[in-house]
């Protein structure tokens, strides 16, 4: 029975996690094949890359009005004044109704680095931002199978999910998708922990909190995902302890 979410070390030499990283190692090769046809930009992903242009505000959401090449060259590239002005992009992510700013300004520091080295525009800070993200969340999902499966079987929603076109468009989507991802596998692995183990100690519910807290600040409809999960657990919780306490109720009689 494990003892706490961060109590399981020894959870980590686990030989199936070198097979684990093997695996997670080709799905990245594959995630880079496919990042090199990616040609072009959605609309969504206009917003995140232009989320720092300071010029005026709404012209961040111009993304969707015809524009001169020069101008979308420079709207997408972070210059050197525009380098880490995180107040910026935090004030245009308001106009994001949709989208809290975690991601925006997670991507925006990505973006900042790389122009410390480069003045070209490239997808590709964006591309290893998201593949770290992917592989954060491949280990969580690794996590939770050995919970609900054999232990023979817990790689096979890895071997599924890692190779599916939804995991690499994720990667490849300049979103905040992957993200939001791993912190909604996050979520159900520590409400496992919690359920599992009788006696959780208060690191697991901070972490459980801030599990939260980081979801809704990636994407507002964490919160939908979050309370239907944690609705469900509630209530088998009270269905089971409603049951023990009718067996004991009638244990008296």
């Amino acid at each position: 029975m494990k003892k706490s979410f961060f109590g399981n070390i020894s959870f980590f030499y686990q030989k199936p996690l070198y097979i684990l990283a093997v695996i997670i190692f080709i799905q990245i090769l594959s995630i880079f094949y496919y990042s090199t046809k990616k040609k072009d930009l959605c609309g969504d992903e206009f917003v995140s890359l232009r989320i720092h242009i300071g010029f005026k505000v709404r012209d961040v959401f111009r993304c969707y009005e015809p524009i001169t090449s020069y101008e979308f060259e420079k709207s997408l590239k972070v210059s050197k004044d525009g380098r880490f002005n995180y107040s910026r992009v935090y004030r245009n992510s308001k106009l994001d109704t949709g989208v809290p700013p975690l991601y925006y300004l997670v991507l925006y520091t990505a973006q900042s680095i790389y122009s410390l080295f480069s003045t070209s525009f490239s997808m590709y800070p964006g591309f290893i931002l998201n593949t770290l993200f992917f592989v954060l969340a491949s280990y969580i999902l690794y996590f939770l199978s050995c919970f609900i499966l054999e232990p023979d079987l817990a790689l096979l929603p890895n071997l599924l999910w890692g190779f599916s076109a939804g995991a690499i468009n994720s990667v490849l989507c300049l979103r905040m998708y992957i993200l939001a991802t791993a912190f909604y596998l996050l979520l159900l692995y520590c409400i496992f922990t919690i359920v599992r183990n009788k006696n959780a100690v208060l690191k697991d519910y901070l972490f459980l909190s801030l599990t939260i807290y980081f979801g809704v600040l990636t994407h507002y409809h964490f919160v939908v995902w979050a309370s239907l999960v944690l609705i469900f657990f509630l209530q088998v919780y009270l269905s089971y302890q409603f049951k023990w306490l009718s067996s004991s109720r009638l244990s008296q009689f």
